[in-house]
């Protein structure tokens, strides 16, 4: 899928169970964070609880978050394949869930939406 710098992105996280944690859905966690990226610098950092810097995550039901790249967060990112990490915090322990390409291409948008 393609999308352009300064569009709005929206996404899903939906919980698998894996081989770093035997959880059966996302309540089972303290915290739930997500960052994209590309090969850029920049990363978009999403929680599920407030904290200062990231957006809110929306807990939709038991296995599934869901949120949305705001357009002034897309427009900042690099052109290339947008990677998503999933980490969650378990007894005040961060661990990786996921790491993966999302299927998403930022491509360059030389008309920004400011």
């Amino acid at each position: 899928m393609i999308k352009f710098q300064g569009e709005d992105i929206p996404f899903r996280l939906i919980y698998k169970i894996g081989e770093t944690v035997n959880i059966s859905n996302w309540s089972g966690f303290q915290q739930i964070i997500a960052y994209f990226y590309t090969d850029g610098c920049e990363i978009i950092k999403f929680s599920s609880i407030v904290r200062d810097g990231y957006s809110l995550l929306e807990l939709a039901n038991p296995i599934t978050y869901s949120g949305i790249i705001k357009s002034s967060d897309s427009k900042i990112l690099a052109p290339g394949f947008l990677t998503i990490e999933i980490k969650g915090v378990v007894n005040n322990d961060e661990k990786c869930i996921d790491k993966q390409l999302t299927g998403i291409c930022i491509q360059r948008n030389f008309i920004k939406n400011s």
